[in-house]
């Protein structure tokens, strides 16, 4: 019970380093830029919309930047001029839609923000302040809910794909514990004392790294997460080999020693696909 206690209170120490270090959102020059992409649904006609925001960071700029500095691009619309009491402003570029349509911000988006829109080149409606709840931020705008006055009758929708990141979650962690328990069978570890070791085992680090990567994931990005899969994966390595030293009983010590090398490497590798591809 002490070394099964030992290897939990090191997992539990890794969870609270995972969820105490605050996400980090990566604006370097080169990966995937922290985005917010934003459907409209529910206007008819033609109609121009944009992002406001209270400032512009990065190469983003304002009308006031756009008359200052001489800016040859994107041709003058009057949404440009938007500003509201709030300090909220027109920035960098705008779209012109028709019916349902989707735009978004890729670069440098601002962390608050509203959807602007024009229609006959006039104020249509702004929503109220938005914000970016994740690395990749997806939000539905539906104005064909009944009239709509004021901000508030606007109904705005999350509708980040929560379904498919549950899914991949789990079938990583399926997949993951078949290839271990496979390698187990393989190298001929099996007891019942020591399958149920390995379940157990692997049923702790596997359901931690997956969930850790996919709450990294979802903050800061899939480059962010990836450097956080290879930083447990090694400390996995090390909790299992040492674990199993202890803890697996009545075989030869190389086997119990190559096992969670090998069983590492190789779940490792197809998390990894998993991950990037499916």
């Amino acid at each position: 019970m002490k070394k099964i206690k030992y290897l939990l209170s090191l997992l539990l120490f890794l969870i609270i380093f995972s969820l105490v270090s605050k996400p980090q959102v990566v604006n370097a020059d080169t990966g995937p830029k922290p985005s917010s992409f934003i459907t409209i649904k529910g206007i008819e006609g033609d109609y121009v919309s944009c992002f406001a925001s209270k400032k512009a960071d990065g190469p983003n700029f304002t009308y006031q930047d756009y008359l200052e500095y001489g800016y040859d691009h994107p041709e003058y619309n009057p949404i440009m001029e938007y500003e509201d009491d709030e300090g909220y402003k027109w920035i960098t570029n705008y779209y012109i839609c028709k019916g349902e349509s989707t735009i978004s911000f890729t670069y440098f988006c601002p962390s608050e923000f509203k959807i602007v829109i024009y229609q006959n080149n006039e104020l249509l409606i702004a929503t109220e302040m938005l914000e970016m709840y994740a690395f990749s931020t997806y939000y539905e705008i539906d104005f064909s809910t009944g009239t709509i006055t004021t901000p508030e009758d606007i109904k705005v929708t999350k509708t980040y794909d929560y379904s498919s990141e549950i899914l991949n979650l789990i079938l990583r962690i399926v997949l993951t514990l078949a290839i271990e328990i496979g390698v187990f069978y393989l190298f001929r570890l099996y007891t019942k004392h020591n399958l149920r070791v390995v379940i157990i085992v692997n049923l702790i680090t596997q359901i931690f790294l997956n969930f850790a990567v996919n709450i990294k994931f979802f903050y800061s990005g899939i480059i962010s997460a990836i450097f956080l899969l290879f930083i447990i994966e090694f400390f996995i390595l090390i909790i299992e080999f040492i674990a199993y030293q202890f803890l697996l009983k009545d075989k030869k010590r190389y086997l119990i020693s190559l096992y969670p090398l090998v069983a590492n490497l190789l779940s490792f590798v197809l998390g990894f696909w998993i991950f990037i591809y499916i």
